[in-house]
């Protein structure tokens, strides 16, 4: 059985202060509300393990960090622009809203088939890019339900012997993916699951990015 050794933490604090511990594998980013705090746990930490504190976070899997007036700002520039440049579509048009409202989509037997290697790679560099543009999951995963014969680069724990089962087992761990996430977000007092889970006018749009704090980086 594979483990994933990865988690985020709350820990409550004084006077109403938060501080928040991701690890993956024995890498550990470390923020919160209060600097003493922050200190207090670094040096913990530093007592009751060999480890280093790197400093400022610019950089961690696959994530870039940058700084600016308003506080630290995760983003993943340099990688959404590599898939533009992958898939040809520097020139595209941009679009106010990644999802239409009241469209539903379906498969469609009479168009021409199109290449299924190449459709799983956008779609699998768009739910990576979901790491820093949760405005964009809702629609990434309607498109996600459209690949045929998905294919995983690790061993899964479980083996389907159906379809059907298989995806019993695929829903099953989106419910328990969704269940961890409200989670954190309760204990982080964020309420905006609309977002997250259908697709919203252009006005609702803006509006609930801008509240999960949301913004454009500088290039």
């Amino acid at each position: 059985m594979q483990v994933w050794v990865y988690g985020v933490y709350v820990k409550k604090g004084s006077e109403g202060n938060q501080l928040l511990i991701c690890l993956y594998v024995d890498d550990l980013i470390v923020t919160g509300s209060d600097m003493n705090e922050i200190e207090a746990f670094k040096s913990q930490m530093i007592r009751e393990f060999e480890m280093s504190d790197l400093g400022k976070l610019t950089y961690f899997p696959g994530m870039e960090f940058t700084e600016d007036a308003e506080g630290l700002v995760m983003h993943q520039m340099k990688y959404a622009s590599d898939i533009l440049k992958r898939f040809n579509m520097m020139n595209c048009n941009p679009s106010s809203s990644p999802a239409e409202t009241n469209v539903k989509l379906m498969m469609n037997e009479d168009e021409e088939r199109v290449n299924p290697t190449l459709f799983k790679q956008i779609v699998g560099s768009l739910r990576y890019l979901c790491n820093s543009r949760p405005d964009i999951a809702y629609a990434v995963g309607i498109i996600s339900r459209f690949m045929s014969e998905p294919r995983c680069a690790k061993k899964q724990p479980v083996v389907a012997l159906s379809t059907c089962e298989s995806e019993y087992i695929a829903g099953c761990m989106a419910a328990c993916q969704a269940i961890w996430l409200e989670n954190i977000l309760k204990e982080m007092e964020i309420e905006l699951a609309d977002i997250f889970t259908k697709a919203l006018k252009v006005d609702r749009f803006i509006k609930l990015r801008s509240l999960i704090r949301m913004k454009e980086v500088e290039t």
